[in-house]
């Protein structure tokens, strides 16, 4: 679960860890697709960095590896929120995934364990 504004006070339910690993995504809608870098991750989602601004509730698959030599894994996912960086043109975007309860997903929760222990 990811906040719909910056400014309200932290309702996530899913601790985030640093993910910096590049990500795939592809936007069913529109067909863009492309590459960006990861931020954090979470069970419930993950966040980007990205060129441009992508309205909320906007449908997209993502392609992504949790560790450089770990199986790539695809998910469904939806915009959550899109904030842009002050000084940039860029934006992070908050992403929620879609495929609860899928083999990716028991993948990311396994890899957010792991990460706890450290």
């Amino acid at each position: 679960m990811f906040l719909s504004d910056q400014n309200q006070s932290e309702r996530r339910i899913h601790q985030r860890f640093n993910f910096k690993e590049p990500v795939s995504f592809r936007f069913p809608d529109t067909e863009e697709s492309g590459g960006c870098l990861g931020q954090d991750i979470s069970e419930g989602g993950l966040r980007i960095t990205f060129n441009h601004f992508v309205r909320p509730r906007t449908q997209v698959s993502l392609n992504f590896r949790l560790k450089e030599d770990f199986d790539p894994l695809e998910t469904e996912a939806k915009v959550a929120w899109a904030h842009r960086v002050p000084c940039s043109d860029r934006y992070q975007l908050g992403i929620e995934f879609e495929n609860k309860g899928t083999q990716s997903q028991d993948s990311i929760r396994q890899y957010i364990k792991s990460n706890r222990v450290r």
